[in-house]
């Protein structure tokens, strides 16, 4: 990976913050055509990424690097990027569950965050809402699959590798982790329609399948 002159003057350009291309064009005074060229080497190196029409650094450039220089590619074989998010009537109540699910999410074991970015909280007709985007690093897809069960991500895209085996013993695990999490959900749906039917007066709504599948 060669980094030129102007990307590098970008990469710098947006250590400072999230700018866009005609703030970018202010601060590097490289000419539009110039910096959207740079951005474009700059995303497809992963170093540079866009959100809210504002292009942004990676956590790991911040840092200078430090988190992938630790990282071992052949350790860590896939790699994933997320995005969470939450709303709330209460803007606190948010706040404070989100700071709690990224300093759990920033500390699993299970996988390695190699950027993360938290969004501030907006409000909209009295609903808050905020949202974290954050890629991973995992050594398997079991823990990849853990990752989403365990924080519920709103959208996942797989980066790396563009193909990959699962043996039978990981697959076993990753469904038996699929079924047990279908199970809590099944049970919370169940119980939330128990206790409407109870308060409406109503006979519970219980979805039930013959063994010919109708």
């Amino acid at each position: 990976m060669k980094i030129t002159d102007e990307q590098a003057l970008v990469a710098k350009s947006l250590i400072s913050g999230p700018k866009d291309v005609k703030e970018i064009v202010e601060d590097t005074g490289l000419d539009e055509a110039k910096v959207k060229e740079a951005i474009d080497g700059l995303m497809k190196y992963g170093i540079v990424r866009m959100y809210k029409d504002k292009y942004r650094v990676i956590e790991a450039v911040r840092k200078g690097l430090e988190q992938k220089e630790t990282l071992n590619p052949e350790e860590y074989k896939f790699r994933v990027y997320a995005i969470f998010e939450g709303m709330s009537e209460n803007k606190v109540a948010l706040e404070k569950a989100f700071n709690e699910i990224v300093e759990k999410f920033k500390a699993d074991p299970r996988f390695e965050v190699v950027d993360l970015n938290v969004e501030e909280i907006l409000e909209n007709e009295g609903v808050f809402t905020s949202m974290f985007e954050a890629e991973i690093v995992a050594r398997t897809f079991h823990d990849v699959v853990y990752m989403i069960l365990t924080y519920g991500p709103t959208s996942v895209e797989l980066i790396d590798p563009p193909r990959f085996e699962v043996k039978a013993s990981e697959g076993q695990a990753v469904l038996m982790d699929v079924v047990e999490a279908v199970h809590s959900y099944t049970q919370i749906i169940f119980e939330l329609n128990r206790k409407l039917g109870a308060i409406g007066g109503k006979k519970n709504i219980v979805l039930k399948v013959n063994k010919d599948g109708n």
